[in-house]
């Protein structure tokens, strides 16, 4: 079964696809990075609340 790219260019699933990989590269170039990163997580056992310390 042959697909030509003119009725490949009409599927919804591509377009569906390339604008998902489009938002990811956007945000991956617009993100900041913080370099204060958190290294430790505590999960409190009094009330199952979970605490980032650095």
């Amino acid at each position: 079964m042959k697909i030509s790219i003119k009725h490949l260019w009409r599927e919804p699933l591509l377009h569906f696809l390339l604008i998902g990989v489009a938002l990811f590269v956007f945000y991956d170039l617009t993100r900041e990075v913080s370099s204060e990163a958190p290294n430790r997580i505590v999960v409190n056992s009094g009330h199952g609340l979970l605490t980032v310390k650095a």
